[in-house]
């Protein structure tokens, strides 16, 4: 009854293997299932509400260990975050994504295989939507990075900032070309 509840913290590692023992001894391997299904649903939850840290770096090391392990690397959304992940990943990893968009999947357009790794390059209120209606729908495991969408938020501050600095990023404000602007009009002024 209490996998029910939202909870205020994870358990570390120690008490939830000793909790999972527990339940699957005297519960089975179902009860285990559902044990693991209320972890990641309020792990998400934690994460939502800003009560779970995820750090930087272990998002980078995430996606290495993703990207040698994905046969291809697909980006969710067309749009300027999309595009942003896209310019990223070319400058970063020399990896040039395929995109996808629910209206390409619907017309057979682009497909997603097992192998595949997305990340889904659009707006936080839509993320969960696109993640369990589009990639996960029909029962199909879809690996997201970062899994479960934990971690997504510091890894697009990752983009956006080294995008930035780098000034590629369409939907950024170029450093140089403000200082500029501000010189010239201190100038003429």
């Amino acid at each position: 009854m209490g996998l029910m509840y939202s909870w205020d913290y994870i358990p570390d590692m120690v008490s939830l293997a000793e909790y999972r023992m527990c339940i699957q001894k005297k519960l089975g391997e179902e009860y285990c299932r559902l044990l693991d299904s209320s972890i990641e649903c309020n792990q998400y939850s934690l994460y939502r509400r800003g009560r779970l840290e995820v750090k930087p770096m272990q998002i980078m090391t995430l996606l290495e260990e993703q990207l040698e392990l994905s046969k291809r690397l697909c980006i969710y959304g067309c749009g300027n975050i999309g595009h942003a992940i896209e310019k990223w990943l070319i400058r970063n990893y020399n990896v040039k994504p395929v995109f996808i968009t629910t209206e390409s999947l619907k017309n057979g357009e682009s497909s997603i295989d097992v192998d595949d790794l997305v990340i889904i390059g659009v707006s936080e209120k839509h993320q969960l939507d696109v993640m369990n209606n589009v990639l996960r729908s029909g029962g199909t495991r879809t690996k997201v990075f970062p899994y479960n969408l934990i971690g997504m938020r510091e890894f697009l501050h990752i983009v956006e900032y080294d995008n930035w600095t780098h000034d590629v990023g369409g939907m950024y404000i170029s450093l140089n070309e403000y200082e500029k602007t501000i010189t010239k009009a201190h100038v003429e002024n």
